[in-house]
């Protein structure tokens, strides 16, 4: 009977008579090796472009909204990192555009515009916000932060 008691409180209460309880599942680490660079500004991209080569990852790099949608869909990344200000789409709806495809995507926007006028509800629907000039610093700070 003592016995039956012991496993009932067990049941009950996990943890409790030497037996772990429920752990809570722990979130997967994200993995980036592919990123997306959506710039519309020549020495931007190209700026950008260098910074991610040499962090380490692959890169793929699109001029205009459009273009990355197109060859983010036929060929996913992990990572968006996206102005924010361009003409016909900004980087707002491009990175909700592109998450609908990808739901895992993490996405960087960056902007030379102050933090303070980005809306914050619009701020907390990517995964960082950079300033431009973005130095190697900022990039690599920015990935590890996701990486987590």
């Amino acid at each position: 009977m003592l016995s039956l008691l012991v496993r009932l409180a067990q049941g009950l209460f996990p943890g409790m008579f030497g037996q772990p309880g429920p752990t809570k599942p722990q979130p997967r680490p994200t993995v980036i090796r592919r990123v997306a660079i959506v710039e519309d500004n020549g020495f931007q991209r190209d700026v950008l472009e260098r910074l991610v080569v040499a962090a380490g990852y692959q890169c793929d790099v699109y001029a205009s909204p459009q273009d990355a949608l197109t060859g983010i869909t036929r060929d996913p990344v992990d990572l968006l990192i996206s102005d924010i200000f361009m003409p016909d789409l900004d980087g707002f709806e491009l990175a909700a555009r592109i998450r609908k495809l990808l739901p895992d995507l993490r996405c960087v926007l960056v902007t030379s515009h102050e933090a303070d006028e980005i809306p914050p509800e619009k701020a907390a629907t990517v995964d960082a916000l950079l300033a431009k000039p973005i130095t190697g610093r900022m990039l690599v700070d920015a990935l590890t932060g996701i990486a987590r």
